[in-house]
């Protein structure tokens, strides 16, 4: 039992605590961020404008703002290393938090609540899915990696917090209207102790360093842009990754979109939709956090990285078959999204970052901007194009499903294969690394 718990549970080394433990607290709160952005986008746009205005949102405000932000990234790029970058952005979108809540929170502009979803949406691909696993990826090996990132992914303690937060605030202050002002201020809160907690944590942390980091720091390279466009495109490698984002990020909003047309049918009120969207994050960051303590973290390393990439689709398609031939309803569908986020949080999210720490730092950093930005937000920006063109015009939830499951199973059986292939290469790049190391 001892060395279980030795090789599976406590899978940091005690000298190890002074940079995991910072690296952890960061990552939960910019989770609880993200989890508390969520609930308040979800249920603001679908009280307001209803489960149609989401593809709109998606198409014409997340997805320019992404090659907006895109552009900024691999501008900062330049002149600072991913802790900087990391830094900007979390005061950037503190700001702009504070904005809204200060001058625009009682506005009923249809573009004020466009502009919050979007920013709102950022935050998990900029901040969380962009930023944070750079400035990881620059303090850490591979081997530290597979041992952190599981934890720091998986253990969605922030998560936990935050979905648990979020309906406790609507059952005690619902009626009074202070729910909103609450999680706000909740947010600004941890955007402050991420900023300071990241700002202290260089001081005592070693980065990893490449050498065409250090050499490009200070260059003005305008052709940031096209050459991560190039890298990704140039590289088998990159452009997998790349095919991976987009195919997860369609099937899920085409199934979301599904399921929440359902739950706005079902759940009337703004607090009702506010209770079910956190009891559903509650129970699959919970069950999440159990696999990423006492599973997932020996699991990476008997079973490698291929499986791990590979089980997500798997069991994305699993579960969708199963929800919209078997249990077509929104409790059938919160199990489907649930079973599909754990398999992401607790196994895809932490083998996908590993994935990028063999590249250069200029693949790191462009290539990888290009990747999660804008192929996270484009294969977003595809799946609300064929909402609109497909399934918005179908009254029949059930009629949905059989419209749009031809196309989710050829994209996740291509998804699949994919994944096969990037966690091979990656094996081959890493031992190419090690006995390029050894003949050093």
């Amino acid at each position: 039992m001892r060395k279980y718990l030795a090789e599976n549970v406590f899978i940091v080394k005690r000298e190890e605590l002074g940079k995991f433990l910072p690296m952890f607290l960061i990552g939960s709160l910019v989770i609880f961020n993200f989890i508390m952005l969520r609930q308040l986008k979800d249920a603001l746009l679908l009280t307001h404008m209803g489960s149609s205005a989401i593809p709109r949102a998606k198409i014409w405000y997340v997805l320019p703002s992404s090659i907006f932000f895109m552009f900024l990234y691999n501008k900062l790029s330049n002149y600072m290393d991913g802790r900087g970058i990391f830094q900007v952005f979390v005061s950037l979108f503190g700001l702009a938090f504070l904005t809204y809540t200060l001058f625009f929170f009682d506005s009923k502009e249809e573009v004020v609540s466009y502009l919050f979803y979007a920013l709102a949406e950022s935050w998990s691909t900029v901040v969380f899915g962009t930023c944070m696993w750079a400035f990881f990826n620059d303090i850490c090996t591979i081997d530290e990696a597979k041992r952190f990132y599981v934890l720091i992914s998986g253990a969605q303690i922030g998560a936990i917090v935050g979905s648990s937060s979020a309906s406790w605030l609507v059952r005690v202050f619902g009626e009074h209207g202070f729910v909103q002002p609450a999680m706000f201020s909740l947010v600004l809160t941890c955007s402050l102790i991420i900023f300071s907690l990241n700002f202290f944590k260089s001081s005592f942390v070693n980065i990893r360093r490449d050498a065409d980091v250090d050499n490009r720091r200070g260059k003005k390279d305008y052709k940031g842009i096209f050459k991560g466009i190039l890298l990704v495109f140039r590289s088998r490698y990159l452009f997998l990754i790349l095919f991976i984002t987009l195919s997860y990020n369609f099937t899920i909003v085409v199934t979301e979109y599904i399921w929440k047309s359902n739950v706005a049918m079902e759940y009337v009120s703004k607090g009702d939709k506010f209770v079910f969207f956190g009891n559903v994050s509650f129970w699959t960051n919970i069950v999440s956090s159990i696999l990423a303590i006492f599973l997932t973290g020996g699991l990476m390393r008997y079973v490698g990285i291929v499986v791990a990439l590979v089980l997500f689709p798997a069991v994305f398609g699993l579960s969708t078959t199963v929800y919209f031939f078997l249990y077509m309803t929104p409790v059938g569908g919160a199990i489907q999204w649930i079973i599909t986020k754990i398999s992401k949080y607790a196994f895809a999210d932490p083998a996908k970052q590993m994935l990028y720490i063999p590249c250069s730092a200029e693949e790191r950093y462009k290539a990888k901007s290009l990747v999660d930005m804008v192929g996270a937000r484009g294969g977003k920006a595809l799946a609300s194009f064929f909402n609109m063109a497909v399934l918005a015009p179908i009254v029949s939830f059930s009629s949905m499903a059989m419209a749009a499951y031809p196309y989710l199973i050829v994209i996740t059986v291509l998804w699949l294969i994919s994944a096969v292939e990037v966690g091979r290469m990656f094996i081959k790049h890493k031992k190419d690394q090690e006995e390029a190391l050894n003949e050093a």
